[in-house]
């Protein structure tokens, strides 16, 4: 168990932040992304073509998302299109391909972007009917897939290599709980190159920028290797950790929780192996406005987090206030929003029109969200009749301001 800590005032907030970060409260600039350097095509609430993508401009602000403009009702018959979108920082969309619900078109689940911006990684499978993986790789310039199906049904895809993404990443599950895990680089071809890491509960990872180093966690402890496998150090893990993004050069963003407990807690986790510094207050399981926290993003107006909810859902987008409070946010009405990407100033939230349970896929649309202003732009809509935006992979961005 943790030491106890004092609840974090804002002001605690920001020093820790600014620790973290070395530049201050706020969003730091180096991970502030450049709202443009030459205006996009695609304004606020525009569609555009996939010739129009100025591909030289993508970088942190960026996403890829994948629309299902096919029917939520489990008893119709599956028609309609699935669209992979490119949405911009200026609110506006890009239309990239498209394809039939059902047909030959090998599309799948939307699972990662490549650290160059050209390419998209599908995967298909992992059912009691096709319990093998199929990995399907997307050209993003040119529409053209190439693919390949792993030969053993413990092979899950975890998604590209960084910087470039010039490899694969796959968790070899184990046949045992008390098993070891593996984690895999594969050949885009479908080739096994090497393991990087074996361990027991093998779960989260997460890629430094440049692609070196990264950081996974096994049954809530949470180790630094290289990529070439080698464990540099095994970092502090106040309680069952689970690795949510890299924060800088010097620190990962986690989310941790007691034994005894569900609630979540965002800490800042040192790469030399020193204690961490919580950023939220530890919250109480089943009480309260905010029951848990799993990701947070410092804008220039504040500190927001995802967090799980007293209703519906529980996807709810929170701003924290001083003495560990919170202020929540109703979207548009919608009753569930989580945060899946950001800038300086704006948050990127995937929206659930109903109130989503495990049983029952409600509509979900994507929309830019102003929280000072409470103004938004959908840049995904959907009609009633589909189930939405699927996926939403933003472009790789350190601290993911």
């Amino acid at each position: 168990m943790a030491r106890p800590h004092r609840w974090l005032t804002e002001v605690a907030l920001c020093a820790a932040l600014a620790v973290a970060s070395l530049t201050g409260c706020g969003a730091p600039p180096s991970q502030v992304p450049s709202q443009t350097v030459a205006t996009v095509v695609a304004g606020p609430g525009q569609t555009a073509p996939r010739s129009a993508v100025p591909w030289r401009l993508i970088g942190p602000g960026w996403a890829l998302a994948e629309d299902a403009a096919t029917s939520a009702n489990p008893s119709q018959k599956v028609s309609g299109s699935v669209i992979l979108y490119l949405i911009d920082p200026q609110r506006g969309r890009y239309r990239l391909f498209s394809w039939p619900a059902k047909g030959a078109a090998p599309y799948g689940d939307l699972i990662d972007w490549s650290g160059d911006s050209q390419r998209a990684l599908f995967t298909y499978g992992g059912s009691d009917k096709h319990p093998r993986m199929r990995v399907e790789q997307l050209n993003l310039r040119t529409g053209k897939f190439t693919g390949f199906t792993f030969r053993a049904a413990s092979l899950i895809p975890v998604g590209y290599s960084r910087p470039d993404g010039k490899e694969i990443l796959v968790d070899k599950v184990s046949a045992s709980a008390t098993g070891d895990d593996a984690l895999v680089l594969y050949s885009l071809g479908g080739q096994a190159q090497k393991t990087v890491w074996r361990a027991p509960g093998i779960d989260n990872v997460v890629y430094s920028p440049g692609g070196q180093e990264l950081v996974t966690d096994s049954y809530g402890s949470m180790v630094l290797l290289s990529s070439a496998g080698r464990v540099i150090r095994h970092l502090y893990s106040p309680q069952l950790c689970d690795v949510v993004r890299w924060w800088n050069s010097v620190t990962i963003l986690a989310d941790c929780a007691p034994h005894d407990s569900s609630a979540d807690r965002m800490w800042l986790i040192p790469l030399s192996g020193a204690k961490g510094t919580p950023l939220t207050p530890q919250r109480q399981d089943l009480a309260g406005e905010d029951e848990g926290d799993s990701d947070l993003y410092q804008l220039s107006s504040g500190t927001y987090l995802n967090a799980q909810g007293p209703h519906c859902g529980n996807n709810i987008v929170v701003r924290q206030e001083p003495h560990g409070k919170v202020r929540a946010y109703v979207i548009r009405g919608e009753p569930e929003a989580t945060i899946v990407s950001a800038t300086a100033t704006r948050l990127l939230l995937q929206e659930d029109q109903g109130c989503s349970g495990a049983l029952a896929p409600f509509p979900q649309i994507l929309a830019w969200f102003n929280p000072v202003s409470r103004k938004q732009t959908v840049v995904v809509p959907v009609s009633r009749e589909d189930a939405g935006v699927l996926a939403v992979i933003p472009y790789y961005q350190n601290g993911e301001f």
